[in-house]
Formats: C-alpha cells, sequence, structure tokens
C-alpha cells in the first residue's frame, strides 16, 4: 500500500509465509540393500558409513515481515526512512523412525521449536545537494539485513538428521571390499575404527541450541550495511560517482562439541610435498594439526550460541567503487572500478576458548597470524559464516554504444574479473601422520590438509570483451526490423573458470590444469522483428 504526495512517498507492506517439507530416504531395502556407503581414494576403502534409513523428517517453519518507509524532501535535502519487522519461527513436529539394520530400536521425538526470533531493522538513507544546483549531491545509508533461512535451523537439530548416519574408519585387511566387524559394537572392532557418533544405534539427542540464542529479540544472524558517495556532474550528460561501502556481520554463530575439553585433543605436523606446480615450490612444515583423542571418539554434545558469548569474531567487507556515466548525442558509456576485500578474524575465541577452536602449542605450531586470514573450523566447530581474509581485488567492467549513420548501432561490453581463490588438499596417510602424532588417527585413516596459505594464491583474472553490430529497418510507422551480429569473448580469452582443489604429487599438472575455460570466441546472427 502507497501513499504518495508532492513532498512524501509512504509505502508498507506484509509478507506471510509457511511451509512443512518432508524428506524420505531410504537404501531400498526391499531389495536387499544395506543403508551402508563406502568412502575410498583411489580405490583404497577409507571410511564406512552406515544410516539409520528409512529416515521419514519433516521440518517446518512460520516467516512473517512487515515493513513501512516514507520518503520526503525538504529544499536540497531528501531523507528516506523505513522499518522492517521479521519474525521466523523453525520447528519439527513430532516424528520418529522404525527400527533399521543398524538401528534395532525404534524412535520417537516429540515436537519442537527450534528457533524463534523477531527483530527490527532499520533503513535509513539520506541525498544532500550540496550546491542547490543539482550537479553535486552527497549520499549515505545505513540499513539493516537478518540472515535469509527457511527451515534449515530445524533440519540442523532434528534427531533424524543429527543421527542419521555413523562414518568408521574401515582399514580392508583381508581385500574383500565389504566392512568386516560389527557395527553395533561401538568400539574399534575387526576392521572398523571406532563409531564417530555413539548415539547412532540408540533415540538420544545431542545436537541443541542454546535457548538465550535461539529464542528473542535481535538474535538473528544479521549484517549491516554502510555507504557514503559523492556523485557530480562534469558536463551536461557526463557524470562521476566515488562511493564507499562497508558491511558488518553481526550476531555470529559457533557451533561447538561440549563434550571435547581443550585436553582432548593431540597434534601433529605434516610436510607439504615439495613440487614446482606449488606456490614456493612447496615443501614447508604446516604444524598444529587437531586429531581427536581415541577415547573421545564419537562422544556428541553439540550446542549452537552466540559467538559473542565465547569471545570476538569478526567478519565484514569493505569496498570502494569509481564509476561515471556518459548519455551524450548518439553515446552511451558506463562503467568503472570496484575494489573490495574480505576480513575475518577469529582470534579472540581461538584465545579465550581453547576447547571450542584448537590451536597447536609448543615450538611448532599454526603461524600466530592463521586465525587472522581463514575461518579457524577444525574438531569441533562450524559457522554460518565462513571464508577468509583476502587481499584488496579489484573488477572492472565497462559498457557502451554508439549510433553510426544509415541506423547502425555498434556496442560493446568488457570485463575483468580476479581468478578464483586456490586450494591444494593433499591426502596425508597414517604412514606419514604416525610418526608426528604417536599413534594412528582416530576417525579415519588418512587426512586432507590445504598446504596453500588461504588468501594467498589465486587463478588468473578473467577477461572478456564482447561486441554487437545492429541494423535497425523501419518499413513503416509501428513495423520495425533488428539485424543482429554478437561476437562474444572477441578478444578469445581462454582462463580457467575452474580448478581441482585436490593436489596429487604424482600428477601435478592435474592440479594446475583448468577443469573449465572460458567458452571460446562465438558469433550469433539474430534477427528481432517489431510490430
Amino acid at each position: 500500500m502507497s501513499y504518495v504526495t508532492g513532498s512524501h512517498a509512504i509505502k508498507t507492506g506484509l509478507l506471510y509465509s509457511t511451509a512443512e517439507h518432508g524428506t524420505f530416504r531410504d537404501f531400498h531395502q526391499d531389495l536387499g540393500a544395506l543403508p551402508l556407503s563406502y568412502v575410498t581414494f583411489n580405490g583404497t576403502p577409507l571410511q564406512a558409513v552406515y544410516y539409520a534409513e528409512p529416515s521419514p523428517e519433516r521440518n517446518g517453519y512460520h516467516n512473517l515481515g512487515a515493513y513501512a518507509q516514507d520518503q520526503w524532501r525538504r529544499n536540497r535535502l531528501t531523507v528516506n526512512l523505513g522499518v522492517r519487522f521479521d519474525y521466523l519461527q523453525d520447528y519439527y513436529p513430532a516424528q520418529g523412525g522404525p527400527p533399521s539394520p543398524f538401528v534395532p530400536v525404534a524412535t520417537n521425538y516429540p515436537s519442537k521449536v527450534a528457533t524463534s526470533w523477531t527483530d527490527l531493522s532499520p533503513r535509513m538513507g539520506v541525498a544532500y545537494d550540496l550546491f542547490g544546483n543539482g550537479k553535486t549531491a552527497l549520499k549515505a545509508s545505513a540499513n539493516r539485513y537478518v540472515l535469509r533461512a527457511g527451515n534449515g535451523y530445524a533440519l540442523a537439530i532434528n534427531p533424524l538428521e543429527t543421527n542419521r548416519s555413523n562414518a568408521r574408519a574401515w582399514t580392508d585387511s583381508n581385500g574383500n571390499l565389504f566392512p568386516d566387524g560389527d557395527p553395533l559394537n561401538p568400539n574399534k572392532n575387526g576392521e572398523l575404527g571406532p563409531s564417530t557418533n555413539r548415539d547412532f544405534a540408540n533415540p538420544h539427542i545431542n545436537t541443541f541450541y542454546d535457548p538465550n540464542w535461539a529464542l528473542g529479540f535481535h538474535k538473528r544472524p544479521a549484517d549491516w550495511e554502510f555507504s557514503t558517495s559523492v556523485q557530480h556532474e562534469l558536463l551536461q550528460g557526463l557524470s562521476v560517482n566515488v562511493g564507499y561501502f562497508r558491511r558488518v556481520y553481526t550476531n555470529l554463530e559457533l557451533l561447538y562439541n561440549q563434550a571435547v575439553g581443550a585436553n582432548d585433543v593431540d597434534y601433529f605436523c605434516v610436510t607439504a610435498p615439495s613440487n614446482p606446480s606449488l606456490p614456493g615450490g612447496g615443501g614447508q612444515r604446516i604444524c598444529g594439526i587437531p586429531d581427536l583423542k581415541p577415547e573421545k571418539v564419537g562422544q556428541l554434545n553439540f550446542i549452537t550460541t552466540a559467538a559473542d558469548n565465547k569471545g570476538t569474531r569478526i567478519q565484514h567487507w569493505n569496498g570502494v567503487d569509481l564509476t561515471a556515466n556518459a548519455r551524450m548525442r548518439g553515446i552511451l558509456l558506463q562503467g568503472g572500478v570496484s575494489v573490495g576485500k574480505t576480513s575475518v578474524n577469529e582470534c579472540d575465541l581461538v584465545k579465550n576458548t581453547p576447547n571450542v577452536l584448537f590451536r597447536g602449542t609448543g615450538t611448532e605450531r599454526i603461524p600466530s597470524d592463521y586465525c587472522d586470514n581463514i575461518t579457524v573450523s577444525t574438531v569441533a566447530t562450524g559457522s554460518v559464516l565462513g571464508g577468509s581474509t583476502s587481499p584488496w581485488q579489484a573488477q572492472v567492467k565497462f559498457l557502451g554504444s554508439y549510433m553510426l549513420p544509415y541506423q547502425v548501432q555498434v556496442s560493446a561490453a568488457y570485463q575483468s574479473i580476479p581468478g578464483i581463490q586456490r586450494t591444494a588438499n593433499v591426502n596425508f596417510p597414517n604412514s606419514v601422520i604416525e610418526p608426528s602424532l604417536g599413534r594412528p588417527l582416530s576417525q579415519t585413516t588418512s587426512v586432507l590438509i590445504n598446504v596453500v596459505e588461504p588468501g594467498s594464491t589465486f587463478a588468473d583474472r578473467m577477461h572478456q570483451f564482447d561486441f554487437r553490430a545492429s541494423k535497425l529497418f523501419n518499413f513503416a510507422r509501428t513495423l520495425r526490423l533488428r539485424a543482429n551480429l554478437d561476437v562474444y569473448n572477441l578478444l578469445n580469452d581462454n582462463t580457467g573458470l575452474n580448478y581441482r582443489a585436490a593436489f596429487n604429487p604424482a600428477a601435478p599438472l592435474l592440479w594446475q590444469a583448468p577443469g573449465v575455460v572460458m567458452p571460446p570466441r562465438a558469433a550469433k546472427i539474430s534477427v528481432q522483428f517489431d510490430f
């Protein structure tokens, strides 16, 4: 609903949605299949994963949003003010699962409200005509946005989901490609390692939300977006704009296992492969890698709470845009440069909660600035937001068109975008890790470790130039024909767009070679008829 006058433009709105989603999983046990899957590496068994299926799971949500905004002008000043109310409730109804080959007891769980959040989010913007001649405008804004969510928070603590699987290390000693051992025995036996979920074969709930985080006002993960800019008209039809933007994430969450303490982890080191394909040639020592002590494996008591309850967790983005816009007789030019940087810091969390986020100690450990560079997600932590600190990176984009005689229009678009961040995950087996750890890994027979420093290695930039030529034919006052020639990737750039995350020292060129490259130069002819 809107109400518009000469000086005001008032608008209000309301949105309500509700849904309940059901998922039924089974392994076609009626056809003799077991609810079991294998994890292998180059054909060598690593894990056997057992499932509590069939699993008839349901989750739902109620979502309400209402907003009101007003814009008014006073001399040189234009002000936009608004506020939005949000309500989100995630829940799962009463449900349960029948007995299955690896979970011999039926499970039944009562209904539960997972999250119930209410928020008031302001939206504010101002624009000021600096000299009163309509050529220079100062603008600023501050807006809050809550995290978009459906029933995901109910799914994350639904017992049918959290107790759905049980991964166990598997050493195929007899080579029969079947995990010989008793899957109902949670301790190491036969070819099976200890259970990674000791609640798998019973109806015990092991994943919770802190009610002080999951229920209440202004608890929902959100972000603030701030901007300030100046726009100036250099000539009639030609303007430039310079803006600064900042996004700050708030109410960040933290998932951790309360059953694990600071003394329940051992640390080990590995040496990255020496290979010229890796940045710096590889060969560096990587230490402070955690592994749960065997007696703690499978003990789960997960809780999600506000990260601020444990320490300071920071994630924000800063950016600067410089753009130009020219609309003159027969000419259109738009484009500019956008420079931005993402920053992540969990050093305070690492320091204050050693039983949540683990860091190595002693002479060989994770570099002291590691938590400045990447979200520290190791043995027992998770997060709704992740990522790593990246350097300042620039995007360049321009487009333009020009009308030639005889109603021929030519146009072009160019963009230069930074390449994707690279990782090099190397598989280190027990035989390599045991000398440092002093024992085999507790939950698997090998581990993947990224041997490239986060935020340090990127693929080549992408440069794309597209061109179009159009000829307009007018046959009558209401009949018009347009013939187009489009050429994509005119410069035939072949930059890689996708790369392997895994690095195999035996085949290093596979890590260097892109999986997908820019599509080659291509032309298209088309006709458009308007009447």
